[in-house]
């Protein structure tokens, strides 16, 4: 961050400086692990650990390609297709949407050391079907909130030649959980060591992607591009699902899931499309709504007794944490 600052701020080497403060980040990030950890490390060459890992691995590396392709594509759709304006529009749409997807990178990372030290455990099934429930719970969360607050939030951050973007946030922010979902339902193709099966489910993707941005752009423009990239990430979703249930059955909450789901989905659509007078009175509206949210989930049955009095005790533990 200093350094951005700096070299581009005050030094004024624009893209350069930026790439510049990555690469000495990632430096000095690694230069304090190396030397935290040295004294855990040995040189010690093993052809049987090297083998795991290149079977797990290697088949990452075109996934990863597939990926690229689904988050940078309908840009260059776009600007074919489109105008500058529309790219610009939807790019402003996308970078709001992107607070979802720092939930989403944390989620990834945070994930599969869990995933892996707990396959042994008793309930290792439950929690695994848990962790899906939870991570949704979460993100539509957010989801309610910024697309509830989708216009205001571009109003804040923009001029008026771009007030259109919001249109976009609700299906980009759905996008972006689909592909946290994708993480959250890889257990079986993670914990089998089945990686090979993730380069055609994503590729496949992308390839999908492709031609939904070809047909759908030329009509509807940036929407035709979220839309485009929400049934991408959705129906590899779908196809991790698939595989990793065949290699290792998990029963995920299914009703609890709909119900999130569709209720989170209403408040937003609502929060839209409501037509009120007035931005005071359609803001205090908004926020009535994303209250509602847990409310209403309360009322048809979401939550289950135990997460109740756990939430009971955290929120009687509030006053002395404040106190501290």
């Amino acid at each position: 961050l200093l350094l951005n600052i700096y070299l581009v701020g005050v030094a004024q080497k624009g893209i350069t400086g930026i790439l510049v403060s990555s690469l000495v980040g990632a430096a000095v990030l690694l230069a304090g692990n190396v030397f935290l950890l040295g004294r855990e490390l040995s040189l010690r060459f093993s052809k049987n650990k090297l083998q795991n890992l290149l079977s797990f691995g290697l088949p990452l590396v075109p996934g990863a390609f597939g990926l690229i392709v689904l988050s940078i594509s309908d840009r260059y759709f776009l600007k074919y297709f489109a105008d500058s304006h529309e790219v610009g529009l939807y790019a402003l749409g996308y970078k709001i949407s992107m607070i979802m997807g720092i939930l989403v990178r944390a989620f990834q990372v945070a994930w599969p050391p869990v995933l892996f030290s707990i396959e042994k455990d008793h309930d290792a099934q439950s929690t695994y079907s848990r962790v899906l429930t939870y991570f949704l719970f979460v993100s539509l969360g957010l989801f309610v909130i910024l697309g509830t607050f989708s216009k205001e939030l571009v109003r804040l951050l923009s001029t008026a030649e771009y007030f259109d973007a919001y249109k976009v946030v609700p299906i980009v922010l759905m996008a972006y959980m689909f592909y946290g979902v994708y993480y959250a339902v890889s257990v079986g193709i993670n914990l089998k060591n089945k990686t090979k099966y993730i380069p055609p489910i994503v590729g496949g993707a992308a390839i999908i992607n492709l031609m939904l941005n070809y047909l759908m752009i030329p009509a509807y423009g940036m929407m035709g591009a979220a839309v485009a990239t929400v049934l991408s990430y959705m129906l590899m979703a779908i196809g991790i699902y698939y595989v990793s249930n065949r290699l290792y059955p998990i029963r995920y909450e299914y009703a609890r899931i709909a119900k999130l789901f569709l209720l989170g989905v209403f408040i937003v659509v609502l929060g839209n499309i409501l037509p009120l007078p007035g931005r005071m009175l359609s803001i205090s509206a908004k926020v009535g709504m994303v209250i509602l949210f847990p409310i209403l989930l309360y009322l048809i049955g979401f939550f289950e007794q135990e997460e109740l009095k756990v939430a009971s005790r955290m929120v009687r533990r509030w006053p002395a944490v404040f106190r501290k």
